[in-house]
């Protein structure tokens, strides 16, 4: 945790109560004498406590009381000598509001100071500092030095919390903070929208105890990361995704038509929104029939951090029901995905029945050869599938003559050009040590 490896979805804190006896109970008779013997014993406190510490009025605000004027004074979890040293330890350290020294010394993990830059942070290396940031705050670092930011966060803490603005109680999109490694992104929980679904199906996994652990390149010093490259990163293999939704079952207990969205959130390269819907099946909530073309995901650049959302809706754009998955926990085959309501709240009956295709991803130009490597048997036999059409029309096969592929050309002058070959005028390329001529 605090070497900021870890995304966190809440904070909880829990104050101990101290547990005080009630006054012992005396007939009815005497209620004036104890009245006016309480009022002694009170008065004797007062003038016995001049001079006490000020942690045993917050740790007793309620002291025993007992019918014996001898009754002890209950000692204080902090000794003089304790007190004066918090007091003497502590500074103001330009916080909004100054806080108690006694109940900044119950804060034992994160220390919160103002943010004054990243130099001064990485130059400070107190990895239990921790900033706050509101999200247009926060926004502005990303656009400005969003490595800076990344490194920042392999430090130490930082959390982004709503704008002032938002007196709606509307949400931000916080995948666009995961993306930079931000541990706490704080959200309105009052508010189930889609921002709010993503935070909790992205906590719906490994037990649902609060915190995930950032990929690798986002933890380690020596590597550097911005969160809004276009390119593979170092290291880490692009996926290839396409889900066909196929049907879906007890959707609705009403006829209405009903679609189903299928999105992807990520990195900015990776996430794709309201492109991928199939068509609307009228009239039927209890079994629709989508056949749809699969939804296919080319390039995710950085498959840990990508999450798919699917959500159904009624032909009045009302939302019946809606799942986040993390793409590398995906199954590849035929699977039913159970829906859940907008609370995140599990939905026992309604399910979409899909089909997801998780490939490593290829480039265009070496699609070919990656196919014949694969399946060489089904490469072969449709070589051989021609050979005998062509026997079949009277040609023989010693007139055939072994020429090779397009693919294999083309993906013969990309390496060329990568080697850095050069082509004379004449369009024979010259030799490369690395390819056989």
């Amino acid at each position: 945790m605090f070497g900021g490896e870890f995304y966190e979805s809440s904070i909880s804190c829990q104050l101990g109560m101290t547990e005080t006896s009630s006054d012992h109970l005396l007939p009815v008779g005497t209620a004036t004498s104890f009245r006016n013997k309480r009022s002694f014993r009170r008065n004797t406190r007062t003038s016995e406590m001049e001079g006490a510490s000020l942690s045993a009025a917050l740790l007793d605000p309620q002291p025993q009381r007992s019918s014996s004027a001898r009754h002890k004074i209950k000692k204080p979890f902090l000794t003089k000598e304790e007190e004066e040293r918090i007091f003497a330890e502590y500074h103001y350290t330009g916080a909004t509001t100054n806080i108690h020294p006694l109940l900044s010394s119950l804060v034992n993990y994160t220390h919160p100071v103002k943010f004054s830059g990243f130099d001064v942070a990485e130059m400070n290396n107190l990895h239990f500092h921790m900033s706050s940031f509101s999200e247009s705050t926060g926004l502005g670092y990303l656009k400005q030095s969003a490595p800076e930011f990344v490194n920042y966060n392999k430090r130490q803490l930082s959390r982004i919390y709503p704008k002032g603005a938002r007196v709606d109680s509307s949400n931000f999109l916080p995948q666009i903070f995961w993306n930079a490694g931000c541990q706490m992104v704080a959200l309105n929980f009052q508010t189930p929208d889609v921002y709010m679904q993503l935070n909790m199906g992205k906590f719906e996994y490994n037990g649902c105890c609060g915190y995930l652990l950032k990929p690798d390149f986002m933890r380690r010093p020596d590597r550097t990361f911005d969160p809004f490259s276009e390119s593979p990163v170092d290291g880490v293999i692009a996926a290839h995704c396409s889900v066909k939704v196929i049907s879906g079952h007890f959707l609705c207990d009403r006829k209405v038509g009903t679609y189903v969205e299928v999105e992807m959130y990520g990195l900015p390269t990776d996430t794709i929104r309201k492109e991928h819907r199939t068509r609307t099946v009228p009239a039927n909530g209890l079994n629709p029939v989508y056949n749809s073309d699969p939804f296919v995901f080319r390039k995710v650049v950085l498959p840990e951090l990508a999450v798919l959302r699917f959500a159904v809706y009624d032909e009045n754009g009302k939302q019946l029901g809606q799942r986040i998955l993390p793409l590398d926990g995906l199954q590849a085959g035929y699977r039913h995905i159970t829906l859940r309501t907008e609370s995140n709240l599990t939905m026992i009956l309604p399910a979409l029945f899909v089909h997801i295709v998780i490939k490593t991803y290829v480039p265009d130009e070496l699609s070919g050869l990656v196919d014949a490597l694969a399946d060489p048997r089904a490469y072969l036999s449709a070589q051989e599938k021609r050979k005998e059409a062509l026997h079949n029309m009277g040609v023989d096969d010693a007139d055939i003559l072994e020429v090779p592929s397009n693919k294999s050309t083309a993906n013969k002058s990309n390496l060329l050009r990568a080697n850095g070959s050069a082509t004379n005028h004449s369009g024979d390329s010259t030799k490369s040590p690395l390819i056989p001529q």
